[in-house]
């Protein structure tokens, strides 16, 4: 029995742990373990409650990019992008999409900021 505690304990905390993770913690959680339409679904839910939350829309766009869902990705980049101007990281990330879905002007002109 005293064996069983200490791995009950730690089975519990880590419950708790997970218990207390946001929808957010969650998605990128489900997103790094390879769960991709898991991590969307939960992405899409913290779209939904916070709009304005831009960790969702990045991390929504590179999942949708994984996927080969390029017009997706470029989508969630774009919002990034309106609320984030001088994010170069995002400028990058976006004209790579574009190119990759054959947006070539785009994806010039995006490169090129």
């Amino acid at each position: 029995m005293k064996k069983f505690l200490p791995a009950l304990s730690l089975v519990l905390l880590f419950q708790g742990l997970a218990f207390g993770q946001s929808t957010l913690e969650k998605a990128y959680a489900e997103h790094t373990a390879g769960n991709y339409d898991k991590a969307l679904e939960l992405y899409t839910q913290v779209i939904a409650a916070e709009p304005e939350n831009l960790d969702a829309f990045w991390n929504r766009g590179l999942l949708q990019a994984t996927k080969e869902n390029y017009a997706l990705a470029v989508a969630d980049l774009k919002k990034v992008q309106e609320k984030a101007p001088d994010a170069p990281l995002v400028y990058n990330a976006l004209g790579w999409y574009q190119l990759l879905d054959n947006k070539i002007t785009e994806a010039r002109a995006t490169l090129q900021k």
